[in-house]
Order: structure tokens, then C-alpha cells, then sequence
């Protein structure tokens, strides 16, 4: 009895969806009273990503009425590395943030340091981070020059007294 108890449930031949984009696959599977789950698996290649590269419950393997099966799908690696821009000049330091795919912001600041120094990363050099987020680059700029002034000469103003008349009165 335990034996046709086992083959009434586990009666469903599981069909292959690896090559097929996750919806495709979840759709197939459904269709023969099966569930998806995803994993995202991180690919270099970019023809992968939305694309099922495995799945746990093989193609012709037998499952019961809906049994989740996993599904590796390809996603890219969007984290890229901070490189160390300080003490870079600002040319320099595009260029880095450039050639990692780092989106960047400056600020200027006066500075005693060359022009168009990197003075401060608002990220450390070396961490991970999503290629969306922005590293803010401090850079120098040439301080204003004091205008040299004039001391103020004292001018005595008058202020009128009780018994001068305020006109309008």
C-alpha cells in the first residue's frame, strides 16, 4: 500500500527548463503542477543573465504535485572595487573611477594642496560596493585670495535727541 501511495504522488515527470529565461521556466513548471524558486548565481557571461543554468529536481526526474524546484538563474556582478584616489590629481582619479564603472561626485574645497588634488574619498579604497552607489572625490581648489581692506574710519553718525523734532510728527 506504502509503494502506491509513493508512485500516486510522485507522478509528475519534471520537465528540463535550463536554457529557458526564469518566467518561461516558472510557467513550464506550473503547467505540470510544479513551483519555482530562484537563486541568483553570479555570471560573467552576459548572454546567462535571466537564464535558468541549473536546476535541482533534473530534467525526467519524478516529484509530487507541487514540489518546489530550484532554479540557478545568471545575474551579473555588479559590485565593483574603490580604487585609492587621494593625493591623485582629479584627471588621474576619473580615469580609475572610469575604468571600474564607479559613478563619482566632486566637491571642491580650498586647499593649501595643488589644484585638482584628490584630498578625500568618501568611500575606502579597496571596499566592495554596488556599482550605483557614488563615491564622492574631495578635491582641491586654490584658496581665494584676502582682499586686502581698508580699516574702517570711524564717522560719527548723529542721533537725534528728545528735543530735536522727528519729522512726520
Amino acid at each position: 500500500v506504502l509503494g502506491y501511495h509513493i508512485y500516486q504522488t510522485e507522478n509528475i515527470t519534471v520537465p528540463d527548463v535550463t536554457g529557458l529565461t526564469y518566467e518561461e521556466a516558472e510557467i513550464r513548471l506550473q503547467d505540470v503542477g510544479l513551483n519555482a524558486s530562484k537563486i541568483e548565481v553570479v555570471t560573467e557571461d552576459e548572454s546567462e543573465v535571466g537564464i535558468v543554468l541549473k536546476q535541482k529536481k533534473r530534467g525526467g526526474a519524478k516529484a509530487s504535485e507541487n514540489t518546489v524546484i530550484e532554479l540557478s538563474i545568471g545575474v551579473l556582478d555588479t559590485t565593483v572595487e574603490v580604487p585609492d584616489v587621494e593625493g591623485k590629481t582629479l584627471e588621474e582619479a576619473l580615469e580609475l573611477c572610469t575604468e571600474q564603472g564607479i559613478t563619482y561626485q566632486i566637491v571642491y574645497e580650498e586647499s593649501e594642496e595643488t589644484p585638482n588634488t584628490v584630498l578625500k574619498q568618501s568611500i575606502r579604497k579597496g571596499k566592495k560596493i554596488e556599482n550605483t552607489e557614488v563615491l564622492v572625490l574631495t578635491v582641491s581648489k586654490e584658496k581665494e585670495p584676502v582682499k586686502e581692506t581698508e580699516e574702517p574710519t570711524e564717522t560719527p553718525t548723529e542721533t537725534p535727541t528728545d528735543e530735536e523734532e522727528i519729522e512726520g510728527e
